[in-house]
């Protein structure tokens, strides 16, 4: 638990203002960056990989001419990365800050070239093709070299909100380990924009983690430890704008989605016992809720009868 706390102070110091907020930065995409390029391909990314091709194939998203967008492409792109591979679409970037790590990536990257001919898209029609760009990949110098490769349209916009974009434009939206980062106050409002920019009959791919994030730097503690504390101490004590988590529950973002327009097609989520006494802010919540660590969700936005929403 002391581990916790530190970390949690720490974080608390980093938000202190716009100076130490650009240092946290700095520190994160050239250390981060580094150690990432060294560790090199995560196992999880490898699943994540054909995780989010198998559920664009499930759903029968167009290989040509789609128009996708990922919300929040963070450090390496990794999603639409692995999806352009085999999916000849127009993509788009979106996210609140710069983050790239082009170290981090091009090591990703590489990564997935050793694993590609035994893991990913083997059955693939275009999995010649699919490596042949992959390996093009390897060979970027640049973000703006990869983006002139691959076509992918980089966004970022400070405040977060998706009211720039227009409506009925894409047939998909995807967003892995993301949604938990944005400001709880705003999601009502970002959720029902995401509804708006879809086209009728397009899906929202989300993969969110319920996880309390502080347990990465103190695996002692049960990994939704953030559960215990009221609203009042979270802020106080732990809540910070450089890492910063919102606490929202599997059936509020349910109930989110829902009241957005959005029909639930699948939930893939996975549960873990919770070892802590839960604060009476959820006391309501069930067994169920209580104990959800991941939840993945794909949503589909309806069809009228004629065609419009």
């Amino acid at each position: 638990m002391i581990k916790y706390l530190a970390t949690a102070c720490a974080l608390k110091i980093f938000s202190l203002s716009p100076q130490t907020k650009k240092m946290y930065r700095f520190l994160g995409n050239t250390v981060g960056a580094r150690s990432r390029a060294k560790a090199g391909l995560p196992a999880s990314y490898v699943y994540r990989a054909k995780r989010i091709l198998s559920i664009f194939e499930k759903y029968n998203i167009p290989q040509e001419g789609a128009k996708l967008i990922e919300l929040g492409t963070g450090w390496v792109h990794w999603e639409s990365t692995v999806l352009r591979l085999f999916y000849n679409a127009e993509f788009t970037l979106f996210d609140v800050w710069d983050n790239r790590q082009f170290q981090a990536y091009k090591a990703y990257a590489s990564g997935l070239c050793d694993v590609f001919d035994n893991e990913i898209g083997i059955s693939s029609p275009r999995h010649k093709e699919a490596r042949k760009l992959l390996e093009a990949i390897v060979t970027a110098h640049s973000f703006a070299g990869l983006y002139d490769l691959l076509g992918f349209r980089y966004v970022i916009e400070p405040t977060g909100t998706l009211r720039k974009l227009g409506p009925e434009t894409y047939d998909a939206c995807f967003s892995c380990n993301v949604f938990e980062h944005i400001d709880q106050a705003i999601l009502p409002e970002y959720i029902k924009d995401i509804y708006r920019l879809l086209k009728p009959g397009g899906y929202s791919f989300i993969t969110i983690d319920l996880t309390d994030h502080l347990e990465i730097y103190d695996q002692s503690v049960c990994k939704k430890n953030y559960l215990k504390y009221s609203d009042a101490a979270w802020k106080l004590c732990f809540e910070n704008d450089v890492q910063y988590f919102n606490r929202v529950q599997r059936e509020e973002w349910l109930n989110l989605f829902s009241q957005a327009g959005f029909e639930l097609v699948e939930e893939e989520s996975l549960f873990q016992p919770v070892r802590v006494r839960v604060n009476k802010k959820y006391e309501g919540l069930d067994k169920k809720n209580i104990e959800c660590v991941t939840l993945g969700i794909v949503h589909r936005k309806p069809i009228s009868h004629h065609g419009q929403t």
